[in-house]
């Protein structure tokens, strides 16, 4: 009976049930599952964050949200403050739109969207990187090593997305899908960062290990209580009396005690070591799933190809009607650029 059924469907023309990577675009469910693994997380921490736009009510407001000390910067004007706010106006709204561009539906069915998003993306994403290298020199105490690795990212992601537009404009589709898919993997070392972090404030508690704070950092997170800085910490003194305003004290490493200072000098620490991880095995891993997905890039190569050479034909067609059209003898240098284009035709 079951035999019966199969070819009275396919002969009655009913379509069978696809799967909804199918309707997605995927063609397969291990692409699927993959796409959801990697833009989940995306999607959900970039929306999750997007109230950090509103930097005084919500960033530097809820308990929860800045790291202890880091509002200081961001809660008076200056560089710092307005780095922030374009960084987080910009890039949060980039990492949403940037997940429906990998999508395959959007990019078959609607190029203009996935044109136009794509372009939207790109700048949010630059804008936004400039608004990090704002607020770098005193992002996470402002160390060499954090400076770094904030500059290392922002430079890999500009890179990335740079070669990715030009590899599209080149119209090499290959290109631009590796590119691209290397600039938001390494904007996602950013997400890996901070379970890292954690765990390495957490270590860093365990034995003696400290960092170098400004007092005026230090009383900010101790809302201004001058006697309990002084208690904590004598090297302020001078700070307090107004002798040395840019006094510097050192703190211990205390997470996650109720220790709002020692927290926040463990997560510094944590910063720069979870921030480096976090590259590395980003670096890798885009490196690795490229590697594996090397067929696709095959196949997205030989669709570059043909239609730059298809688009070759064209113009060296619409070059031979218009010497046709014209009454005018060609001159020797205009044979030769005709004979240049047609020979471009045929190489690619």
């Amino acid at each position: 009976m079951a035999t019966a059924q199969r070819p009275a469907a396919a002969a009655s023309g009913a379509v069978p049930r696809r799967g909804l990577h199918h309707k997605l675009g995927f063609t397969t469910a291990t692409r699927f599952w993959l796409f959801v693994l990697f833009a989940t997380p995306m999607i959900y921490f970039s929306v999750r964050r997007l109230d950090y736009i509103d930097i005084d009510s919500a960033f530097c407001g809820g308990p929860n949200h800045a790291i202890q000390g880091e509002c200081y910067w961001y809660s008076q004007p200056g560089m710092d403050r307005m780095g922030m706010m374009l960084h987080l106006g910009a890039i949060l709204p980039a990492g949403i739109l940037a997940c429906v561009q990998f999508v395959p539906a959007v990019r078959r069915r609607f190029i203009a969207l996935h044109m136009i998003n794509g372009y939207i993306v790109v700048t949010l994403s630059v804008l936004g990187t400039i608004g990090v290298l704002m607020f770098t020199p005193h992002a996470m105490g402002g160390s060499r090593m954090t400076q770094a690795i904030s500059v290392l990212v922002c430079t890999m992601f500009l890179v990335a997305l740079f070669k990715a537009q030009l590899g599209i404009k080149r119209g090499r589709i290959d290109q631009h899908r590796a590119w691209m898919l290397r600039a938001w993997f390494y904007a996602g070392a950013i997400i890996t960062m901070r379970p890292i972090l954690i765990l390495v404030a957490w270590l860093s508690s365990k034995t003696p290990t400290y960092d170098a704070f400004p007092c005026k950092v230090v009383e900010y997170i101790l809302s201004g209580d001058q006697a309990e800085l002084l208690a904590r910490f004598p090297s302020c003194a001078r700070y307090v009396s107004g002798e040395d305003l840019e006094e510097w004290t050192v703190v211990k490493a205390n997470f996650p005690v109720g220790d709002d200072v020692g927290s926040a000098a463990a997560l510094r620490i944590g910063f720069a070591v979870g921030g480096a991880l976090a590259i590395a095995i980003h670096a890798i891993g885009i490196e690795a799933y490229l590697h594996a997905t090397a067929a696709e890039n095959e196949r997205l190569k030989k669709i570059s190809v043909h239609k730059r050479a298809a688009t070759g034909r064209a113009k060296s067609q619409t070059g031979s009607k218009d010497t046709k059209a014209s009454p005018s003898v060609p001159s020797p240098r205009s044979e030769k650029g005709q004979n240049d284009q047609g020979g471009s035709a045929v190489l690619f």
